[in-house]
């Protein structure tokens, strides 16, 4: 079947947009709209086709060709209504995103067909907070600021997307309190995702088994230094409803109640024997004789790793005897992250299919058709174009926020992608939620991808630069990626903070880049496995090479800043070698540029992204 011009698409996509921001419908151009529409749909399949043979081609010179035909057709696809729909106007170009239908507030509970488990979960949670001694009544002191609370329902659901609990959570808004009355110091650590994925490689190349725990109430156990009064939960009064409550514990919501629980939690673990790593604060590990059992922290979620049962469970006992926690058992779901083993222990998978299939039908994508790749070979983005509506700005804002926790989960191969788009958040076009859209549709066939780890590989690192890549400042991109035990751990892809004069100089601030990460990850592999071996960097520039290992200043280089010559300290100080790897192995390629599909396949599967076992198979 022909295919409408190139030209009438982007103007009956630009005329759609138009109707979409007056919120009419078309009349006299709905025909016209509707025949470039109805072309598009009945030759779906073979356009899909077209993007990925289109991107096959390595060809240099073809590049600027390729952009230019792949994103009209990404236009056109992105203003298609879904399937078996009515092309109106009043459709938005992708499915309208919307808030998480599982949390909400009290006075939204209260309209639900399941108020009573709601309820019940409301009156658990008033219940612990007294029992905890969180508060005492008293009359409100002359000139006192009472922090101002509101009551928090959720459904938590499962690894299956069922719903395995109602949870209430009566909280306080900390926006209400003053400064320095109320609060004073408030940061807390968190662990990184990169301490997880490392973790979770050494599990799997060790043996170890895991625990989950979760503590219960975790931010009431933090004690207040702080004079705090806030009222109580309304309709679950107690005593006299006149007074106020003076907070004598930490309560969810508080500026500082982060702080204080974790300070509570690291006095219990030290208590018990543990050390906090210099890496990562929230990662512990205490020695059991020969056997050497690790705690992970999240706020309340932990992680406990211990080569025996027994020495994984006395990790746990040094939670469970001073705070409630509920144990439970091997982790299938943590953080939003399936964790998957293999019966004997020799390969763990981490993936957000759940979350994915949560994606894909919030933006109306369930029955879209997949794509190869995340954004095809020769794609160029720029802020010119077509702007969006204020709707549709707040929609691409949702989409690139979502598709950033994958990239920064589980899903290095789009790194680049979302991080591209990531630059146009402030004032998306019409191209850009195209693109977007693209990098979902990539999602609906890759849904199960994730991280595979085994027992083989150490820390090793790749790096690498695009130069002057982004067309509106002419910045080169840089990317990293470090793996361990045959998987990616940590990656990047970033635009350079400054425009470079040559390609020698994108890659050498691309090394530094990846150098800063590979030392923080050797001092934190060096914690849990006790080796202390230099990390190889792999780069595929000779001439940054060459600047890494020889100190001299020459007329091209000379103007480099200071900051950037922090890889060739690490490399004479022997925490890193960097060795030449050619580009068609090089791993972070696919982080700096799009990539045809055998080249992107090749740069995913070094990235030790695969596959994960169905439930129930792993």
């Amino acid at each position: 079947m022909g295919r409408a011009p190139i030209e009438d698409a982007i103007e009956a996509a630009k005329r759609l947009t138009r109707a979409i921001a007056t919120n009419t419908t078309e009349t006299t151009a709905s025909k016209e709209d509707h025949d470039v529409g109805n072309t598009i749909e009945q030759d779906e399949e073979s356009a899909a086709e077209m993007d990925d043979e289109s991107s096959t081609s390595q060809d240099d010179d073809t590049e600027g060709k390729t952009g230019n035909t792949t994103a009209p057709q990404h236009v056109e696809r992105a203003l298609r209504p879904p399937r078996g729909s009515k092309p109106t106007a009043g459709w938005a170009m992708a499915a309208r995103g919307h808030s998480d239908p599982d949390k909400m507030r009290i006075d939204e509970a209260r309209h639900e067909p399941d108020w009573p488990a709601f309820d019940d979960a409301v009156r658990a949670e008033v219940d612990a907070l007294w029992e905890n001694k969180t508060w005492e009544l008293v009359d409100l002191p002359e000139g006192k600021n009472v922090t101002q609370t509101t009551m928090l329902c959720a459904r938590k659901r499962g690894a299956d997307g069922s719903i395995a609990k109602h949870k209430a959570r009566y909280v306080a808004r900390g926006d209400t309190q003053l400064y320095p009355n109320d609060f004073g110091e408030v940061w807390a650590p968190v662990v990184r995702y990169s301490t997880l994925r490392a973790l979770l490689a050494h599990c799997t190349a060790e043996g170890l088994t895991l625990q989950q725990l979760d503590v219960k109430t975790a931010f009431l156990n933090g004690t207040l230094k702080e004079e705090i009064y806030i009222a109580q939960p309304k309709g679950y009064e107690r005593g006299d409803p006149t007074k106020v409550c003076r907070l004598r514990k930490s309560l969810y919501g508080l500026k500082q109640a982060a702080r204080a629980w974790y300070l509570a939690l690291k006095e219990v673990l030290e208590a018990a024997g543990f050390t906090a790593s210099t890496a990562d604060p929230c990662l512990f590990k205490r020695r059991f004789g020969r056997i050497v059992c690790y705690i992970l922290i999240y706020v309340d979620d932990m992680l406990v790793a211990a080569k025996t049962k027994v020495a994984a469970n006395r990790g746990v006992a040094a939670n469970t005897k001073m705070l409630k926690a509920t144990v439970m058992g091997d982790p299938s779901c943590f953080l939003g992250f399936h964790i998957q083993r293999s019966p004997d222990g020799t390969k763990t998978y981490m993936h957000q299919r759940q979350y994915v299939t949560t994606l894909l039908a919030r933006f109306g994508l369930l029955e879209a058709n997949a794509v190869r790749l995340p954004m095809g070979a020769g794609s160029k983005l720029s802020k010119a174009g077509e702007t969006l509506t204020p709707d549709h700005v707040t929609l691409y804002q949702e989409l690139v926020g979502a598709l950033l926790f994958l990239s920064g989960g589980t899903r290095p191969d789009i790194a680049f992608a979302v991080g591209r788009l990531s630059r146009f958040v402030a004032a998306p076009t019409v191209a850009h939620l195209a693109a977007a859209k693209v990098v979902l549709r990539y999602h609906k066939g890759t849904a199960d991808h994730g991280l595979s780890f085994d027992a083989k590989g150490e820390l090793h690192g790749f790096c690498d630069a695009d130069y002057a890549a982004d067309t509106d400042t002419r910045r080169s991109t840089s990317a990293f990626i470090v793996s361990f035990r045959g998987a990616a751990i940590s990656w990047c892809s970033k635009i350079q903070a400054t425009v470079v004069a040559s390609t020698t100089e994108a890659e050498y601030i691309a090394a530094s880049a990846a150098a800063k990460e590979a030392v923080w990850l050797r001092r934190l592999c060096t914690f849990l496995t006790g080796t202390t071996a230099a990390v190889p960097l792999h780069c595929d520039n000779q001439s940054a090479i060459a600047l890494i290992n020889n100190p001299v200043t020459r007329a091209r280089t000379k103007h480099i800043d200071v900051c950037h010559h922090f890889v060739r300290d690490r490399v004479e100080s022997g925490d890193l070698t960097v060795t030449f790897v050619g580009t068609g192995e090089q791993t972070a390629d696919a982080l700096t540029k799009p990539l045809p599909v055998p080249s992107f396949t090749k740069c995913a599967l070094n990235m030790g992204m695969a596959a994960a076992v169905p439930e129930g198979e792993c």
